[in-house]
């Protein structure tokens, strides 16, 4: 990207995808000229820079074709899509926004209680870091086998679970399995991973990153005997990212 995203611009533009994506999922012909997608062509110019796709990062970031972004700028006239590219290109680049989100605070503090009226309290806050740089490996477009399709919804609905209890976690620290910058990090990976479970499309190294962090940090649980059972979910979450990646890849 030419430019740093500030988070308005972030949750400016995870609207505006959220807006393409219920439009291009309820389209029904096979093709679809992009500039008719609300939102969508003006998200790939911003993303770029407004330079040429072949000389942005956003290609790699998301990891889509340059050819297959230039058709869907505003800037290149009319032309005709497959309505599947289309709905993939829009899921990847809320998952990439998502990302963004997650990491924008890197190294800064984040309230995560309301302040009083008048600003003169902080109740509490945590540090929130960036997710790890994982390098791509292979994307592929999920296909529609309904066992797939029942693992990938069954392993990202304990995914979401395992989420939501190092996220909110009413323990004191000292009782955690991990804490800290650590936490903050897995959360964000995970987060990441989630999303991109839920778009058509796969890529094989973040999920086997998440497979190791979680594999890691379900033998903390079990060596230090603590949070027992939110890393027994942790190493399901790992096994079946797994197995999912042996049948996809």
């Amino acid at each position: 990207m030419a430019k740093n995203l500030s988070l308005e611009e972030i949750y400016r533009l995870l609207d505006e995808v959220d807006e393409a994506l219920e439009f291009v999922r309820g389209w029904t012909l096979p093709h679809i000229d992009p500039i008719e997608i609300p939102n969508l062509p003006y998200i790939v110019d911003e993303l770029s820079g407004y330079y040429s796709i072949y000389s942005s990062d956003l290609p790699s970031q998301i990891g889509i074709p340059a050819t297959t972004l230039q058709q869907l700028s505003a800037r290149a006239g009319k032309r005709s899509m497959a309505t599947h590219t289309a709905l993939v290109v829009a899921e990847r680049l809320k998952s990439f926004l998502r990302a963004q989100e997650s990491s924008h605070a890197s190294g800064e503090i984040v309230v995560t209680t309301e302040e009083k009226l008048d600003g003169s309290e902080i109740v509490e806050a945590i540090p929130k870091a960036s997710s790890p740089s994982i390098p791509a490996e292979r994307w592929v477009i999920v296909p529609p086998s309904a066992d797939i399709q029942e693992r990938i919804r069954a392993v990202a609905s304990l995914l979401e679970t395992v989420l939501l209890q190092l996220a909110h976690s009413n323990l004191p620290e000292n009782d955690q399995v991990i804490r800290g910058l650590e936490r903050a990090q897995l959360i964000a990976i995970l987060e990441t991973a989630l999303n991109v479970l839920r778009s058509p499309a796969i890529e094989s190294g973040l999920m086997k990153k998440v497979a190791d962090r979680l594999t890691e940090t379900a033998k903390k649980a079990a060596e230090k005997q603590i949070q027992e059972g939110l890393g027994g979910m942790m190493q399901s979450v790992a096994d079946q990212l797994w197995e999912l990646v042996r049948q996809l890849f």
